[in-house]
């Protein structure tokens, strides 16, 4: 069975959403439990590498300016204890080069906020796709 952004159901991914924008945590949690994926909601990214290190998340989605620890830490930490995990960095901030700072942090795709939510549940599929065991998808 496939889910209305591609990606076969029977396979759906664990996935960590750090955001402290309410309504962009309601919708996109929503959303995304919506498609089958289990979700773990965070307002801030302290609990992330606990999380981490318990092995089995597929994805993580940021917003880079969460409270207490910034995201381009949290890329960079999740990048030390899970190389291989694909992240996707959100942001409303409005500098010119806050894409190449959160790729060259190691994020795999950056889409700035607001965003077309179409576009953004491409970006997912194509990250967990790539994510997934013998998968060799760029991104």
């Amino acid at each position: 069975m496939r889910s209305n952004t591609g990606i076969n159901s029977q396979n759906m991914s664990k996935i960590i959403l750090i955001e402290d924008d309410e309504l962009y945590l309601h919708l996109l949690e929503m959303r995304l439990k919506g498609l089958g994926h289990e979700l773990i909601a965070l307002r801030d990214g302290a609990q992330m590498l606990d999380l981490l290190k318990k092995g089995d998340v597929s994805l993580i989605i940021l917003d880079l300016g969460t409270p207490f620890i910034h995201g381009f830490e949290l890329i960079a930490s999740a990048r030390k204890e899970r190389p291989e995990l694909p992240v996707l960095a959100m942001s409303a901030q409005n500098f010119s080069n806050i894409e190449i700072i959160a790729r060259n942090t190691g994020a795999d795709r950056f889409i700035p906020k607001p965003f077309e939510f179409q576009e953004f549940f491409g970006i997912v599929d194509k990250l967990l796709l790539r994510g997934r065991p013998g998968s060799k998808m760029a991104v």
